[in-house]
């Protein structure tokens, strides 16, 4: 069987290598709705973007994502378009497996980040995910060998705790501080998301469904955390495709393409509205 790649690590990690901290601020308290502008830290200034760039001027999008983001890019694009009233640039580099190549992304793409006003991002977590959580869940589920059955590979998936994702969080931090260095103080909007669940179904049938949802949720909530904290807008998929008690099927939506994993056309288009509902509010870092 050939195995799948989904990604072995957080994107754009490379880019926080070298990167000094900008500053402390105490991460602000979670919100309660899936998608929604990030709580703005005290060591960044707000304003509506329509406001924030030149009038009359275009805008870069550069949206790095691995293969969860293929076919969003244009969309988000056209809906920032409509809303900022103007002409808007893409890069798109969405790449299957694209975590394989954090060394290669500092120099590929750095230029493009430190001119855009507008950045989505979203990496895999694999690699740092805790032993028995996402990995497991997601070879139990079929989906990571073609032409896999779903069933249990070695030990079940367990549910971690808070202090096993630390690795991850702190790894984000140091992701969006990159970005933020790279803008030099300029007004930037970033956006992220967290990942839907198209493994229910399988799940449901292994007697598995509990523990891997926890992890999805434990997961979506590092994001959450993490983005918040640094500045970032967050749009939670995985409230949008399996509803906000995280038990809705998106197959059943028809958001899931034939593969069981990546999003259909329709799928896409839900993630850039998603996206969009976040707003186009632009941060700049201050020393305020």
């Amino acid at each position: 069987m050939t195995m799948r790649r989904w990604g072995t690590s957080l994107i754009i990690a490379a880019l926080s290598a070298s990167v000094a901290l900008l500053g402390a601020c105490s991460a602000p308290e979670e919100g309660e709705s899936s998608s929604q502008p990030a709580a703005t830290p005290t060591w960044f200034a707000s304003s509506p973007g329509v406001q924030a760039f030149p009038a009359g001027e275009s805008v870069d999008l550069v949206y790095l994502s691995d293969s969860a983001g293929a076919g969003v890019a244009d969309r988000y694009a056209t809906l920032v378009g409509e809303a900022l009233d103007r002409e808007v640039k893409v890069h798109d580099h969405f790449v299957g497996g694209l975590g394989d190549l954090p060394s290669a992304i500092q120099f590929a793409w750095s230029d493009e980040v430190a001119q855009a006003e507008i950045v989505v991002v979203y990496g895999n977590t694999a690699g740092l995910d805790p032993p028995q959580t996402m990995g497991a869940c997601v070879e139990a589920s079929g989906w990571a060998e073609e032409d896999a059955t779903p069933g249990l590979q070695g030990e079940p998936p367990v549910v971690a705790s808070a202090e096993d994702w630390q690795p991850v969080q702190s790894v984000l931090d140091e992701v969006y501080l990159a970005i933020w260095e790279l803008r030099a103080g300029k007004p930037t909007i970033i956006r992220t998301h967290d990942f839907y669940n198209p493994f229910l179904a399988p799940w449901t049938e292994l007697g598995i469904e509990r523990e891997c949802t926890a992890n999805w949720e434990a997961l979506s909530g590092v994001l959450r955390d993490a983005a918040q904290a640094n500045g970032v807008g967050f749009a939670s998929l995985l409230d949008v495709f399996n509803g906000t008690t995280h038990d809705e099927d998106p197959r059943e939506k028809g958001w899931i393409d034939v593969d069981g994993a990546h999003t259909s056309e329709a799928g896409a288009a839900v993630i850039a509205e998603t996206l969009a509902a976040v707003g186009f509010d632009a941060l700049r870092p201050t020393t305020e």
